[in-house]
């Protein structure tokens, strides 16, 4: 998991570099770190959620885990594609470098909440 959110960061810093002179080439395989490192976050985040209520609870937690994914792809789109409206170069650094800060911080979240055995999920 912590591989995954490491690999999205670099991804997302990476990123951080490209203006309007950037080849495509460039920009898509500066996604592939970040998707990459998504697709390894994502599903262990999900077990691990849903391995902490009990059995009897499982549909529920599944159904809030799935409404607080929903509403923050809502919020996030909406914030980041306001601070892109402003310049387009200028904000979408800011919102990548804001995404790469907060994935650090969950991150670390992960893993103090996790223990060390967590870098080797």
């Amino acid at each position: 998991m912590l591989v995954g959110q490491g690999l999205a960061v670099v991804g997302l810093l990476g990123l951080l570099y490209v203006d309007t002179g950037t080849p495509a080439v460039l920009v898509a395989l500066l996604l592939v770190p970040m998707a990459l490192g998504c697709a390894l976050t994502v599903p262990p985040l999900t077990a691990a959620m849903l391995d902490a209520v009990p059995a009897e609870r499982a549909g529920l937690a599944a159904g809030v885990l799935n409404a607080a994914r929903q509403m923050a792809g809502a919020l996030g789109i909406a914030v980041f594609g306001a601070l892109v409206s402003g310049g387009f170069v200028a904000g979408m650094r800011l919102s990548l470098g804001i995404s790469a800060a907060l994935l650090v911080v969950t991150g670390l979240l992960s893993f103090r909440l996790a223990g060390p055995s967590a870098s080797s999920a």
